[in-house]
């Protein structure tokens, strides 16, 4: 039985990562990926099961670290607008820091491996979130909604602007950078919007 070393495992996740993104998923093979990293495919399975598995992993470690990343900071006795900021910055900030990240869980996002990962996510990131959510639920600052429509008022803002951020411009002007000031303003709507105003 071969070992496991870490530093194999974190390169073929990395080269996993930049391979569906260079590639996408029908580019993606495990024999395209051992070349990639300069080992053989029995190389990679000492830490992977199959295809599938390397994927399940990826996308679980990917998403629970822009997760993770997203609530760095959050306090359940927050306001909703300062917690809110504070989430908006904390992901713009890891799509500056990670977008080959950004970019491959996009490209996972409508595979089996994606939504298998959501319940683990749930059971981690649920306790602290969910407090925080009732808390402004509480103090009348979120109406009650259901989920979906919670995000795509308070996310999907935040993705649009980051679609022209990284374009360096939008529709209406040819320079466009996303600036704490601008978070600010933005959230501040959002969260009129969310209290049902």
């Amino acid at each position: 039985m071969r070992l496991r070393d870490d530093a194999k495992e974190l390169l073929i996740r990395q080269k996993a990562v930049e391979l569906i993104v260079r590639e996408g998923l029908d580019g993606f093979s495990m024999k395209e990926l051992a070349r990639s990293c300069e080992l053989s495919v029995s190389t990679i399975y000492v830490y992977f099961k199959n295809k599938e598995d390397l994927l399940f992993q990826l996308t679980l470690q990917l998403r629970t670290e822009q997760l993770s990343q997203s609530i760095r900071g959050l306090k359940e006795d927050m306001s909703f607008e300062e917690g809110l900021r504070l989430q908006w910055q904390n992901r713009f900030d890891y799509f500056v820091a990670h977008p080959l990240n950004i970019q491959a869980v996009e490209r996972l996002k409508y595979t089996p491996q994606f939504h298998r990962t959501t319940p683990q996510l749930i059971k981690t990131f649920q306790p602290d979130l969910g407090k925080f959510m009732e808390n402004a639920i509480k103090r009348g600052e979120l109406a009650g909604m259901p989920f979906e429509v919670y995000w795509a008022i308070a996310f999907a803002p935040l993705y649009s602007l980051i679609e022209f951020h990284a374009a360096g411009g939008s529709y209406a002007s040819d320079k466009f950078r996303i600036t704490p000031e601008l978070i600010g303003e933005a959230v501040r709507r959002i969260a009129m919007a969310l209290r049902g105003e």
